[in-house]
């Protein structure tokens, strides 16, 4: 998980996301490490959330926008892993898997009236119809993104629904769902233990879900919370 997005994050350039990239032994000896990054984040750093958050004004199409600028950053993020496995290449040779990435879609708040126009019309996230038109339209630019940026390391594998419960959204995973397969990309999940709609994430059209088991919050909570888990 690369938290990106936000002002108060780091850079991650390319010193800053090499640990991730490989890992060097006390010996001196170094090996590639993680094959896949998902790349996320939850507010824009002005008070603005990219999902329902109860201490956030959400986000409008301006701060979407500023999001996607920061997914492409030149020097960082994508960019900064892609010339970092170009430059480890030099000394380890080619990797024995591709690095996949998965980029995050923000979550439409039902009910917001202010985040903006798209193709000349305002839309009202009242209507679910407005709150699908919105994220297509945002999957299309990650999408085309990340194709124009030729990346010679990184292959897009998915799409990940920041909500990390369908206690707000309901089931309007599924009103996207058949959007993304269409791009051949995965549709990813992070519920949290025992989320509401956790269960369900095969019907709200996730191929990929990975239950939190929150174990580490607290001290009181038994080591079987992680069988509990899975």
């Amino acid at each position: 998980l690369i938290y990106q997005g936000s002002r108060h994050r780091i850079d991650w350039n390319q010193q800053e996301i090499e640990p991730y990239v490989t890992h060097r032994f006390a010996d001196g000896t170094e090996e590639w490490l993680f094959d896949g990054f998902l790349f996320l984040d939850f507010k824009d750093g002005t008070g603005h959330a990219y999902t329902p958050l109860m201490d956030s004004i959400a986000a409008r199409r301006e701060h979407w926008e500023w999001y996607l600028g920061r997914v492409f950053e030149r020097d960082k993020g994508l960019d900064a892993l892609d010339r970092c496995i170009t430059e480890k290449k030099r000394t380890l040779g080619e990797p024995p898997f591709r690095h996949k990435v998965v980029l995050t879609v923000p979550v439409p708040f039902p009910g917001q009236t202010d985040w903006g126009e798209l193709n000349g019309r305002p839309l009202d996230f009242n209507n679910i119809a407005d709150r699908k038109a919105a994220v297509i339209w945002f999957i299309d630019r990650l999408v085309d993104g990340f194709a124009a940026q030729k990346y010679r390391n990184l292959d897009l594998d998915g799409i990940y629904f920041l909500a990390e419960d369908i206690a707000t959204t309901k089931d309007f995973p599924r009103e996207i769902a058949e959007h993304i397969h269409s791009k051949g990309l995965k549709f990813v999940w992070i519920p949290y233990f025992m989320a509401e709609g956790h269960e369900r994430w095969h019907e709200l059209g996730f191929d990929i879900a990975y239950h939190q088991p929150n174990h580490f919050f607290e001290a009181h909570i038994p080591d079987s919370r992680l069988d509990d888990a899975i």
